[in-house]
């Protein structure tokens, strides 16, 4: 199935210079579906190879239309955070944080530990013999599926207004 969206390739190399010493060797692809918010990233490098997903930098209205869904009831996004598939994908939800309570929102928030994210990254590595195995295709498959739920919260979040309607 071919999802529609930009598809984003970085390779490096010695493009820059003879000797390769110089440069990073990695391959890695960014795809970002072109109707939805967030999208999927791939990295393989020897000692360093990883698939990760998420929303990188939500522009400002995103980052409050989630902030407030987050305020108003955090235990959607809780029940995905701590489902097993989740943490034995992921272990935790990663990214950037504020260092101080976000603006507009109380300093004891009982969901202050999300609220602070600026990013919300999901990131799984693999071992070098993982990437190398017959079955890698399964397993970034499977980690890609696993964050499924986590992208359908975060369309709908994005998508509805506080009542469920479309924006």
């Amino acid at each position: 199935m071919l999802i529609p969206g930009r598809m984003v390739v970085f390779q490096s190399g010695s493009n820059y210079t003879d000797d390769t010493w110089l440069n990073k060797v990695y391959n890695s692809q960014m795809v970002n579906a072109r109707y939805r918010r967030g999208g999927y990233y791939f990295h393989i490098e020897p000692g360093n190879s990883y698939v990760a997903g998420g929303f990188f930098g939500p522009n400002p209205a995103d980052l409050k239309l989630i902030r407030n869904d987050i305020a108003f009831d955090a235990v959607p996004l809780r029940t995905i955070l701590n489902s097993e598939s989740f943490i034995s994908a992921f272990e935790a939800l990663r990214g950037e944080q504020v260092k101080t309570t976000p603006k507009g929102f109380p300093a004891d928030h009982e969901a202050i530990d999300l609220l602070r994210y600026k990013q919300f990254l999901l990131v799984r590595h693999f071992t070098d013999e993982e990437v190398l195995s017959k079955d890698f295709a399964k397993y970034a498959g499977e980690t890609y599926k696993n964050m499924r739920p986590f992208f359908d919260y975060m369309s709908e979040v994005l998508t509805t207004d506080i009542n469920g309607l479309a924006i």
